[in-house]
C-alpha cells in the first residue's frame, strides 16, 4: 500500500485487505495539511496498487462522510458501517476532497 498521510487514531476495517485501503479520523492538523475546511470523517491514508479501492478511484487523502446512509465522522465510523455491508453487492460512499463531493460505489 502508498504510504500514510497521518499519525492519529487509525482503523482498519475487517476487510481492509479485501478493500485495499486504510483509514484514520481526520484530524484538524491533517484537515489543514489536506487544506480541506471540515474536520469530520475517516481520511484515507493507504490504497493498495490494483485494489478494489484503488479500481474505483479512491485516492490517499479524500475523506469518506458516508458509507451507504451513514454518517461517516471518524475511522471508527467508518470500521463500524463497512462492517453491516455485503462488499460483494457494493457499497455507496460518499467522499470528499478539495475539490469537493462525489458518490463512488465499492465492490470487493
Amino acid at each position: 500500500m502508498k504510504s500514510t498521510v497521518g499519525r492519529t487514531s487509525r482503523a482498519e476495517p475487517p476487510q481492509s485487505e479485501t478493500l485495499g485501503l486504510r483509514v484514520e479520523s481526520l484530524s484538524e492538523d491533517i484537515a489543514q495539511r489536506l487544506r480541506l475546511d471540515f474536520t469530520k470523517g475517516a481520511v484515507i491514508t493507504a490504497v493498495g496498487p490494483d485494489s478494489p479501492a484503488s479500481r474505483a478511484g479512491l485516492e490517499i487523502g479524500m475523506v469518506i462522510s458516508r458509507v451507504n446512509r451513514d454518517t461517516v465522522e471518524t475511522a471508527e465510523d467508518f470500521v463500524s458501517a463497512i462492517e453491516k455491508v455485503n462488499l460483494d453487492e457494493g457499497v455507496l460512499l460518499l467522499v470528499r476532497d478539495s475539490s469537493g463531493s462525489r458518490f463512488i460505489v465499492l465492490t470487493a
